[in-house]
């Protein structure tokens, strides 16, 4: 099996690592040397899950989460999922198939779902929409671990938990390249002892925790032919003398370059900062014209690195295409630390300047990968100005000592044979200990935390935080609008996309902003502010003064500031393209305005009418959203343009949770509890105002959705449905009886999100009074404690994603089997 999924021999590591793979054993580390296949874990783990699933003994985690540390084209991760997928429906692996279906709770032709932050498999849901199917995830360690520790950046108070269960539970997470964020891998250690739940893996090339022992390469693995070629391929290591100053450093980097101008090859450069990049470019430019020279770095927004890799230019310097052509000029490639991980890149002669130690390795593992040139060469250019740095100077000095050590080889098995001194490489920062007492913090999502998240990926950082840009033309139309729940809402019909962001450092963001601001004649427009607990509306103006609050901004396009090529500019004061106007799958429009001519196309639908600042009583306009996607798992379900009465909602989403534990081989006494949770969960929308709120005039007939989508809030006066449904549940005496009593009330309140710990005073259900809402909602905070206590802070949040899958299918009228 792992054969046909691989389409060739394993190597034997992979045949060891997939024999543990079945067998249950998980190693807590992988200590690789670059070349040799790393990402196949992938269909390692594939290969041994339907190996289980055939022999009806399955121990290993249904879903696999793959994490990049950088925010760079994740292509040779997503390359390999995408061929995996396609393979599973050869003929040959058609048992494999067949078992692999079977672990899903609703029928589907794709036995295994995949997401990722990039390309054509960007995050559609379905990984959420049934948490029984298998599902591989791809995502960057921000994203990731944000979301494990509960506040996913991004999400509201429904998504952190659904997100933080089924990624908590059940799963098996593979940090790549994980020395590059030591406080990231020292958080998700902690998450694995706090969480027996979770498995990890440490995936490496230059591992250095000694404290564990990782699965490496054996005899057999160095004895194999093809592996020799990998692991000794040839990297001749040329230190050139040290440069006098800056200047004449970047124009040694440029005649390094030049000196391959003519042999019909690939040159990839990679420098420190992007200065030296413009630098470098420009000078390169006047010589062999800009079609020859690609630039990746960090700053350039995920849709444009998207398109970058179909480009013909990228092809030359990708292991699986560069063979197919024969070219006949030199491509060059220079980058940043954007191209030193995440890249399945392959270039014959390389040029960097020095930098860390770690930085050099992954360097030299982009340069003749598969061994099949004789004649690489890297040129690694310094000057001595460098080693006064007060950051970076000694370990740019023991790095350079320790390239001198190899003896001008390059290869594999001259990095792993040569010791690497530990003063080569950057001290990890301090970070917060991850506890017991701060996951109870963070796990009541639906109030604000002390302890920011990005503490415990990035650590207690010297250097300045990140901080990710988009833009959207429907904040061009909101500038006029007060702060509301509409931003919740609008944050979950569109949720954020990799592909929207551009990430760039903290102060060149400020600065960016206020020279903008300067020119823009926009500058009074309203952005998005997203921070750990609220996205905030706020003036572009009053964001500089507070930049450091947020983790994400969402600009109004007509703000500018994004260049042609995907760059924050703040000379382009030309409104921004807006990155969902390239998503096919997806139309927006205003209800004032002439929908799009294919919008009969799309059946899911979802409004927002935001108030008005000012008391115009004319008609306010809603902003459409229409999806081909199917719903995703995490929406808030009142907006999605389908009608449906309550009793028949909630009899379908009864029927799927009894699928979905069906399939989990819950015990009976959890799967009950999921049960008459769905059987209840919204019967609270039977109330008055909650149907006038979604404009049903026949009180006879309570709906639970209505085809047209809208939803006012002030006509149902803020009151959540899902507390109505708790005390209604309070008076039922089969509840009231039933051994799961407490988590079944806390899953019928908890199910939107509230409820962790508590449901605001204006969601109360005032009918019943207000004597009766304050002792259920003190109950709510005591019980939701209590459950945490019994049941574990993520799989408790994992049974609330169940209810949540079974109420997204009922909701979308998804057949049942």
């Amino acid at each position: 099996m792992l054969s046909a999924l691989l389409q060739r021999d394993p190597f034997p590591w992979q045949q060891r690592l997939f024999a543990q793979f079945v067998a249950g054993k998980i190693p807590s580390a992988l200590d690789l040397p670059t070349g040799t296949g790393k990402t196949s874990v992938i269909a390692i783990w594939l290969a041994a899950l339907a190996t289980q699933a055939l022999q009806g003994k399955l121990t290993l985690p249904r879903r696999l989460v793959y994490i990049v540390n950088r925010r760079t084209i994740v292509d040779q991760a997503t390359t390999e999922t995408e061929r995996l997928l396609k393979r599973l429906q050869t003929p040959e692996l058609a048992k494999a198939r067949s078992a692999l279906q079977k672990l899903a709770a609703i029928p589907s032709e794709n036995p295994v779902t995949a997401s990722t932050l990039r390309g054509e498999l960007a995050d559609n849901g379905e990984w959420k929409a049934d948490p029984a199917r298998p599902a591989i995830v791809l995502g960057t360690v921000d994203m990731v671990l944000s979301k494990l520790l509960f506040r996913g950046y991004g999400d509201g108070k429904r998504k952190r938990v659904i997100h933080a269960g089924l990624l908590g539970h059940d799963t098996l997470l593979v940090h790549d390249e994980s020395h590059l964020v030591p406080a990231a891998c020292q958080t998700l250690q902690h998450l694995v002892d706090l969480n027996p739940a979770l498995r990890l893996i440490n995936l490496s090339a230059t591992q250095r925790d000694e404290s564990a022992t990782p699965f490496r390469l054996d005899w057999a693995d160095l004895t194999h032919p093809v592996l020799i070629q990998r692991t000794q391929a040839h990297k001749h290591l040329n230190i050139l003398p040290p440069a006098k100053d800056e200047k004449s450093r970047l124009q040694t980097v440029v005649d390094c370059a030049l000196q391959h101008q003519d042999k019909a090859t690939t040159v990839v450069v990679f420098l420190h900062d992007i200065r030296s990049v413009q630098l470098v470019y420009a000078q390169l430019e006047k010589q062999v014209g800009k079609e020859r020279i690609i630039v990746l770095t960090g700053r350039l927004r995920g849709y444009e690195r998207d398109q970058l890799v179909t480009t013909a230019l990228w092809q030359r310097f990708s292991p699986e295409t560069k063979a197919v052509e024969t070219p006949t000029q030199t491509a060059y490639l220079i980058t940043t630390s954007a191209g030193e991980v995440g890249v399945d890149l392959d270039a014959e002669y390389a040029v960097a300047d020095l930098a860390v130690l770690d930085s050099m390795i992954q360097r030299f593992g982009r340069v003749n990968r598969r061994g099949d040139s004789k004649t690489s060469q890297i040129d690694v250019v310094y000057s001595e100005k460098q080693f006064g740095d007060k950051y970076r100077g000694t370990q740019l000095q023991a790095t350079l000592g320790y390239l001198k050590a190899l003896h001008h080889d390059a290869s594999p098995a001259q990095l792993n044979h040569t010791p690497k001194p530990d003063n080569a490489f950057m001290p990890a920062p301090a970070s917060p200990e991850l506890d017991a007492w701060i996951v109870d913090e963070l796990s009541a999502t639906s109030l604000p935390c002390r302890y920011p998240v990005r503490d415990f990926i990035h650590g207690l950082e010297a250097e300045q935080p990140n901080i990710n840009v988009l833009w959207r033309k429907d904040l061009d139309r909101m500038k006029g609008w007060q702060a509301g729940d509409w931003l919740d809402d609008y944050l979950d019909l569109l949720p954020i996309q990799t592909a929207e962001q551009v990430h760039f450092p903290l102060k060149a963001a400020t600065d960016w902003l206020e020279e903008l601001l300067k020119k823009s004649e926009s500058h009074n427009l309203k952005i998005v502010g997203l921070t750990d607990d609220e996205a905030v509306w706020v003036t572009a103006e009053d964001a500089v003064t507070t930049l450091s609050r947020y983790h994400t901004l969402i600009l109004p396009t007509a703000l500018g500031g994004l260049n042609a090529k995907g760059i924050p500019d703040e000379n382009c004061i030309t409104p921004a393209s807006d990155v969902l106007e390239n998503v096919t799958e997806v139309r927006r429009y205003w209800s004032d305005a002439q929908p799009p001519a294919d919008v009969k196309n799309f059946p899911r639908q979802g409004r927002i009418t935001p108030p008005l600042d000012d008391d115009s009583d004319t008609e306010r306009p809603t902003l459409v959203v229409c999806s081909q996607l199917g719903v995703k798992q995490d929406s808030d379900l009142s907006y999605l343009a389908v009608t449906m009465g309550l009793q028949e909602h909630l009899n379908q989403a009864e029927q799927f949770a009894r699928q979905i534990v069906q399939a989990l081989a819950l015990p009976d006494n959890l799967a009950e509890a999921v049960i008459i949770a769905a059987r209840w969960h919204d019967k609270g929308k039977d109330r008055t105002c909650w149907q006038q709120a979604i404009g049903n005039t026949n009180l006879q007939a309570p709906l639970a959705k209505t085809g047209h989508g809208r939803y006012d809030h002030t006509r149902a006066n803020y009151y959540r449905h899902e507390f109505g449904s708790l005390l209604d549940a309070l008076d039922d005496e089969t509840i009231q009886q039933h051994p799961q009593r407490e988590l079944i009330l806390h899953l019928i309140v908890s199910h939107h999100g509230w409820g962790r710990p508590h449901v605001p005073e204006r969601g109360w259900d005032r009918p019943k009074g207000y004597r009766t809402n304050q002792q259920a909602a003190l109950d709510v905070m005591n019980r939701f404690d209590r459950c945490q206590q019994d049941y574990g802070w993520w799989q408790l949040a994992w049974l609330e994603a169940l209810l949540g899958a079974a109420d997204v299918l009922a909701s979308i009228g998804e057949k049942k089997s």
